[in-house]
C-alpha cells in the first residue's frame, strides 16, 4: 500500500445502530443518485452543464461532458476548463475516506470508457476497510479510451 493514503475501517463505528444507520443513508443515496443520472441523460448539454456545476466542486469554463457519464460523489471532483469528458467514463470518489479527491487539469480530455477511481479496499485485512488516495491529472492531458486510473497516481502536464 503506497504512503500518504487514508484507510477507514469498516468496523469504526461504535455501534451496530450506526452501521445501519450508515447503510441507511448509503442505500437512499445510492437509489436518488442513480435516479438523477438517468434523468439528466435526457436532458440537454447546457441543462446538464448547470446541474454539474452544482454537484462538483469545481467545474471550469466550456468544459464538455458527454452522455453515459458516472461521478460517484461529485463534490470530490474539480475539473478545469476546455475539459472534455467522453461517453460512459466514470469518476468514483470515496464515501468513507473524506479527503479523497478527483482533480482534472485545464484542457485534459477523456476518451470513452475511462475509469478513475480515487478509492479501493485493501486486500491485505480480512474485513477490507477502504483505503483512498488523491488523483491528480495535470493541463494538457489526454488519457485514451478504456484506461484506468487507480488512487494515488499524479499525471503531470502535457
Amino acid at each position: 500500500m503506497a504512503t500518504g493514503g487514508i484507510m477507514v475501517g469498516r468496523t469504526d463505528h461504535s455501534s451496530i445502530l450506526e452501521k445501519k444507520s450508515s447503510l441507511r443513508f448509503y442505500n437512499f443515496y445510492s437509489f436518488f443518485e442513480n435516479l438523477a443520472y438517468s434523468v439528466i441523460d435526457f436532458f440537454p448539454h447546457p441543462v446538464r452543464i448547470m446541474v454539474f456545476k452544482i454537484c462538483f466542486k469545481k467545474l471550469g469554463h466550456h468544459a464538455f461532458i458527454d452522455h453515459g457519464c458516472y461521478f460517484r460523489y461529485p463534490w470530490q471532483i474539480s475539473i478545469g476548463d476546455f475539459v472534455s469528458i467522453n461517453r460512459n467514463c466514470s469518476l468514483f470518489g470515496s464515501y468513507y475516506c473524506k479527503e479523497v479527491s478527483i482533480n482534472l487539469g485545464n484542457n485534459v480530455v477523456l476518451a470513452p470508457e475511462v475509469k478513475i477511481f480515487a478509492a479501493t479496499h485493501d486486500y491485505h485485512h480480512v474485513h477490507l476497510p477502504d483505503y483512498g488516495m488523491k488523483i491528480s491529472i495535470g493541463d494538457d492531458v489526454w488519457i485514451g479510451g478504456g484506461s484506468i486510473i487507480l488512487p494515488g497516481i499524479t499525471i503531470g502536464t502535457g
